[in-house]
């Protein structure tokens, strides 16, 4: 199921060398291991967090969108 912010970057600090990597949350969504760039150290963001924080975003557009819905 694809959501939607699926196609939306978002930048993730690298544990090891506090740099930013930048990945598309349905990617991470797919696989949420990632490898710096710059200090090629590898880490995971925990999938289960990504998830539940996407639904809750995509839950308030989604009431936002009926809100101004009915504003018509």
């Amino acid at each position: 199921m694809t959501g939607l912010l699926d196609k939306e970057t978002i930048n993730l600090p690298c544990p090891h060398c506090r740099r930013e990597v930048a990945q598309t949350i349905g990617q991470l969504k797919l696989n949420p291991k990632l490898t710096c760039g710059a200090c090629r150290q590898a880490f995971s963001v925990d999938a289960h967090q990504l998830r539940a924080a996407n639904q809750k975003i995509e839950k308030s557009l989604a009431d936002l969108q009926r809100t101004l819905g009915r504003l018509r």
